[in-house]
């Protein structure tokens, strides 16, 4: 079963394109802290070829990251 779906969105304001990464987690605390630790690596990146985090948000039995 795949527990993990990517989106290709759209900001309103700008256009922006961006992509997110739902996690389903069903409250599965390895899978949690694994996509916590995601969202650390991810923010401490700074690099114009690497993907840009934006926000991450837990959403019933999901965890989002916004890249």
């Amino acid at each position: 079963m795949n527990q993990t779906t990517v989106h290709l969105c759209e900001r309103k304001h700008n256009k922006q394109k961006i992509v997110i990464k739902e996690i389903i987690t069903e409250m599965q605390r390895e899978r949690l802290q694994a996509a916590k630790n995601e969202v650390a690596i991810l923010k401490s990146l700074d690099h114009p070829n690497i993907i840009q985090y934006f926000d991450s948000f837990t959403k019933l039995d999901s965890f989002y990251i916004v890249m």
